[in-house]
């Protein structure tokens, strides 16, 4: 069983409908059936334009310089490709000489996506960013959320720490914002570049917990960087916690306590400060990848391993009556 909570006085929340990829104004002719299919796609500094006939034997005359066009324009044959903001209009004739359709479109091309670059020197990582887009501003995060304009903007290199996964983005005015660019790297990779192998105090605070306990913490860990996502740590307050719980699971198997209260006030009974908190139980599982297996394959308790919102783990694991309970619980 899993289970989550989120302690905050007040969740708002804001749907922002982001601008649309492409600004459609009212067709050319209001007397054409339809506007022309088209599709659009990105590739370096350019935006490209494909219109798409309704029949092969239709021809496509366009403008890329939002004049009228006619049958004495340009005659579609290829996608358009362009580097600037660009307003095309286009009317399509089916081979009786008969308006089918037609568009008034605006493209404007992605701000290039930021190069990574990567330097070693003294056993430090440091990674350079870099648009080719003049005058764009690069944010980035490093705990591989998505990056906006509110996340720190780049001014110059970044130390790349053990666990941080970088996602980068550049914004450019007249331009819409790039795709996103991303640097991860599992920890021996970490330790492969920089000469530093960590040791399990990197991840396990709880330095005196049972082996069994280091081992769930170590599977959960190997599950979240293969997504890319920060390690947890193996705190002593949450094994202290964990370990309370393990002994009234195995007595009492509900996410709420034998008095009735919410699992969560064991947090609380022992000082440990939250704003988001997760709970997984199981019983009968007799090691740490048994469990981790029925906890990855089952969606609950899989979302609270591989949850952004958590910093912190803790353990239990309890025997009763010749049957082994385990728990888990994380903290941001």
């Amino acid at each position: 069983m899993s289970n989550t909570i989120k302690k905050i006085t007040a969740i708002i929340t804001a749907f922002i409908i982001a601008a649309a990829v492409l600004v459609l104004i009212p067709p050319v002719n209001a007397s054409a059936a339809s506007i022309i299919d088209y599709s659009v796609s990105y590739s370096g500094k350019y935006v490209k334009l494909r219109f798409i006939p309704q029949n092969s034997s239709d021809t496509i005359y366009y403008t890329a310089d939002n004049t009228k066009p006619t049958k004495s324009s340009a005659v579609y044959k290829m996608q358009l490709a362009a580097a600037e903001k660009t307003t095309v209009r286009a009317l399509e004739y089916s081979k009786g000489g008969k308006l089918v359709a037609s568009i008034r479109i605006t493209i404007t091309p992605r701000t290039q996506k930021p190069v990574i670059t990567e330097s070693v020197k003294d056993g430090r990582i440091m990674l350079t960013l870099r648009s080719a887009t003049a005058g764009a501003a690069i944010y980035y995060t490093t705990d591989g959320s998505t990056p906006k304009k509110s996340s720190s903007k780049y001014s110059g290199a970044i130390e790349y720490k053990r666990g941080m996964n970088i996602k980068a983005r550049a914004y450019a005015s007249g331009f819409k914002a790039s795709a996103i660019s991303s640097y991860y790297l599992a920890s021996d990779e970490y330790g492969a570049l920089t000469g530093d192998k960590g040791g399990d105090d990197t991840v396990f605070a709880d330095e005196g917990a049972p082996q069994a306990l280091k081992d769930v913490v170590a599977l959960v860990n190997k599950e979240r960087e293969s997504r890319g996502l920060t390690p947890l740590i193996m705190d002593p307050a949450l094994d202290k916690a964990a370990a309370q719980r393990a002994e009234e699971v195995s007595g009492h198997f509900a996410h709420n306590r034998p008095d009735g209260s919410s699992n969560f006030t064991v947090l609380d009974e022992m000082n440990i400060n939250y704003g988001y908190a997760g709970e997984n139980i199981a019983g009968g599982q007799t090691s740490a990848a048994a469990v981790m297996n029925s906890w990855m394959n089952s969606t609950g308790h899989r979302t609270n391993i591989l949850s952004k919102d958590y910093y912190k783990i803790g353990v239990g694991h309890y025997i009763s009556g010749g049957m082994d309970y385990w728990v888990q619980v994380f903290t941001d």
